[in-house]
């Protein structure tokens, strides 16, 4: 997620040249931007996601569209436990992905503490090779154990290419949620 500064390696949050990294609006409770201070407003919450996946295809011009969201732990949690409003029976979560049906929404500790300042993010984005490859030149390998002195010893190796972003716009990143 962070890739090796040390050796140059690119990751998901170290290549966020050209993706559009927005702050969640701070209409929350208090004037907060997180999602727990506007659970009392489930709307805004809809509205958060909403824009997040939104604009995607609005800055890819329609080329691209959100086929995925990330967001932290606790706030997955939150949206798919909390009702929509107090005579739904739906939850937040599931009111969203039955208005994106074709989005697949997860939940990702890395998440979690990655914006400015530490904030959680959320993410969306078209999950595609084209957009977005982790380039692994040799996938891990494990070889036979060997018995050497009185311990076993499992050679292993891989390389690890870091993370190649063709297509910036079609991930979009929303801090402070």
């Amino acid at each position: 997620w962070g890739g090796d500064v040390a050796t140059g390696l690119q990751g998901f949050f170290s290549t966020t040249t050209n993706i559009p990294n927005n702050v969640a609006p701070a209409d929350g409770a208090g004037s907060a931007t997180t999602f727990a201070s506007k659970i009392a407003s489930p709307d805004l919450i809809i509205r958060d996601v909403n824009d997040l996946i939104n604009d995607v295809v609005v800055d890819t011009k329609g080329v691209h569209r959100a086929n995925y969201v990330m967001m932290p732990i606790a706030q997955h949690a939150l949206l798919s436990s909390t009702p929509r409003s107090s005579t739904s029976d739906t939850t937040i979560l599931q009111f969203i992905q039955n208005n994106h049906p074709s989005v697949t929404f997860e939940a990702i500790h890395e998440m979690a503490g990655k914006g400015a300042g530490g904030t959680d993010v959320m993410v969306a984005m078209e999950r595609s090779n084209d957009v977005l490859e982790v380039e692994m030149p040799q996938p891990f390998e494990q070889f036979p154990v060997q018995d050497r002195n009185l311990e076993f010893i499992v050679p292993c190796h891989a390389r690890f290419g870091g993370v190649s972003i063709r297509y910036p716009l079609a991930i979009n990143i929303v801090r402070g949620i």
